[in-house]
């Protein structure tokens, strides 16, 4: 007897191990009042609670009050006979109020005369976040695979068509079946000099495995069946087959693109009020002009010219009065100066003006004109507008800074004369 008890005991403890340290969330509690009478130790390490806490809490303590409802159904069934295990999901509370998916195996025991029922739980967290990650990668491959507008070609050993997608037919022209065992470079390149480079780098492919731009994106210009020159975007990729190294092409229509980076970039150096250069365009003309001087001793000058009183304007008349003062001045100056020269808005109500092949005199007699030619300016709405002008000739050795801080003196030698008045430096010596 004793050795039974003493084999009881050992079995008893093993079986005890394996439920405290299952992979799975193990409940035992009351199916009647769903007391909780043991609770494993990977359950309790998940909840956050301790036994002793755990030992005063019920089922419903750990589900949110949302999934009670589902959590009762379930045990129904057992405690009527009507099943002998239950299976569902729900949701878990820690004690620090975060939750977690599980899924729940409910069975019920009979021991010592009474019902017990065990849960054996599993967190779902990582399966919910594979299952996510997946629909993630589907949606993904789906979207990309239903919206892809790119020409795909391949090539075989030999250079020629081996595929040839809807997408390449709408782009190049030619139809799958006129395109197919075709040498496309000789139909898509511009000249033959084009030709005869490419030739040349895909028998060095062919027999290296090397391609100058294999793995990288390009862009090139190719022409279609009508003749139409075109601006694409192109990336290589090479697969080695039994035959000999294959070319999968994706190629890009990139026309319209082209002609949003050139609006772009207009917007990078040009005012948005105003429409004329900025003042990062203007640094960089000046910098050209320095340079060019430098090389061919010409000469050129600044003027530089600032609103006078605009603040009043603004608090008088309003933003919308001040908005259009500026596009005004712009627009006068713009009608006035030669094609060569450069017209930006320096700062909020200040412009500069690059005058090249210009000496000084002639730059300040351009300074009075326009000048007086503001002052008549009828501007409905706002009183009569005026502003004061530096002007200022480039020296040798001079730079974008000491010539912007020259013209900006003249300037404001203008303001303290009693402003609507034109001050200039007279020439190099």
């Amino acid at each position: 007897m004793a050795l039974k008890l003493h084999e009881e005991s050992i079995s008893t403890g093993l079986y005890r191990q394996i439920v405290q340290y299952s992979m799975n969330e193990i409940y035992i509690f009351n199916p009647e009042t769903l007391e909780f009478m043991m609770v494993n130790r990977g359950a309790r390490e998940n909840l956050g609670y301790t036994m002793a806490e755990l030992a005063n809490m019920t089922l419903l303590d750990i589900i949110p009050g949302t999934e009670i409802p589902n959590s009762r159904r379930a045990i129904e069934p057992l405690l009527k006979g009507e099943k002998e295990r239950f299976f569902y999901n729900t949701i878990h509370c820690r004690k620090d109020g975060s939750f977690y998916p599980v899924e729940v195996n409910l069975q019920l025991y009979s021991y010592r005369g009474k019902k017990v029922c065990m849960a054996l739980v599993a967190d779902l967290t990582e399966r919910r976040k594979l299952e996510e990650d997946l629909r993630e990668r589907e949606a993904l491959l789906s979207a990309v695979t239903q919206s892809a507008g790119e020409a795909i070609i391949m090539l075989n050993e030999k250079g020629m068509v081996a595929f040839w997608n809807p997408a390449a037919e709408k782009l190049f022209g030619y139809l799958q079946e006129e395109i197919l065992g075709k040498d496309l470079h000789r139909l898509v390149l511009l000249d033959e000099q084009s030709y005869r480079a490419y030739k040349n780098s895909f028998i060095h492919f062919q027999s290296t495995g090397e391609g100058n731009n294999i793995g990288k994106i390009v862009e090139l210009k190719a022409k279609n069946k009508a003749g139409e020159i075109l601006d694409v975007e192109l990336t290589l990729t090479a697969v080695k087959r039994k035959e000999g190294l294959y070319t999968i092409g994706v190629v890009r229509d990139i026309g319209k693109r082209k002609k949003v980076e050139e609006q772009v970039y207009l917007l990078t150096i040009t005012d948005p009020l105003t429409k004329i250069y900025n003042r990062r365009y203007f640094t960089h003309k000046l910098e050209e002009e320095i340079e060019r001087s430098k090389r061919a001793e010409s000469k050129f000058s600044l003027i530089m010219l600032d609103i006078d009183c605009f603040k009043s304007i603004n608090d008088r008349f309003g933003h919308n009065a001040g908005d259009l003062v500026l596009k005004s001045i712009a627009e006068l100056i713009k009608n006035r100066i030669r094609k060569i020269d450069t017209l930006a808005r320096w700062g909020g109500e200040e412009f500069v003006i690059l005058l090249p092949d210009t000496t000084v005199n002639n730059a300040a007699r351009l300074a009075e004109e326009l000048r007086e030619s503001l002052s008549q300016m009828d501007m409905p709405g706002v009183r009569r507008v005026t502003a004061s002008f530096g002007v200022v000739g480039y020296c040798p050795g001079d730079t974008v800074d000491i010539l912007v801080n020259k013209v900006d003196n003249m300037m404001y030698e203008a303001k303290a004369a009693g402003r609507n008045c034109v001050r200039y430096t007279e020439e190099c010596e």
